[in-house]
Formats: C-alpha cells, sequence, structure tokens
C-alpha cells in the first residue's frame, strides 16, 4: 500500500478540535459521503466488505479528496447472504 501523507481521520478530527476549528456539519456529510462511496464500490464491483470501519483506518491523503481504507479487515463475502 502507498504511503498517505495525510494520515488518519481520527488524527485529523483531533488536529482540527485542537486548533479550535471542529469539522462542520457540511464537513462531515462529505467525508460520510466519501466513506460511503468508498464502501459502495468495494461491496459492488469487489464483493468486499470492511470488518472494521473507524476513523482509525480511514486513511487520508494530504488534502481529502477521496479516502482509503486499510486493507486489514477486508473479507471477501457472498451478496446473497447480505441484505441491504
Amino acid at each position: 500500500m502507498e504511503y498517505l501523507a495525510g494520515g488518519d481521520l481520527l488524527d485529523r478530527i483531533l488536529n482540527k478540535i485542537e486548533a479550535n476549528n471542529p469539522y462542520t456539519e457540511r464537513d462531515a456529510a462529505r467525508v460520510m459521503r466519501s466513506i460511503f462511496s468508498a464502501l459502495g464500490h468495494l461491496h459492488i464491483e469487489h464483493n468486499m466488505a470492511h470488518r472494521d470501519i473507524k476513523p482509525e483506518n480511514i486513511l487520508l491523503q494530504v488534502r481529502i479528496v477521496f479516502l482509503l481504507f486499510s486493507i486489514f479487515s477486508f473479507f471477501p463475502f457472498s451478496l446473497s447472504t447480505v441484505s441491504l
């Protein structure tokens, strides 16, 4: 996996709080939309699910352009056993 200089989402959240500039509701919605988009792509295109979604496992580039997930907790599954 390539190096992502932006760290993880938990560090970004804590740094913004420390700088007295927490995420706004709009910023949080954009982040969540990116996360859901990535999860949907993994689920539909690659038949994978992430079993440990948490801010520490969401890796960021320097600017939040898109989010990548750590590869440690992925597992393949059958779509026939998952209800959406």
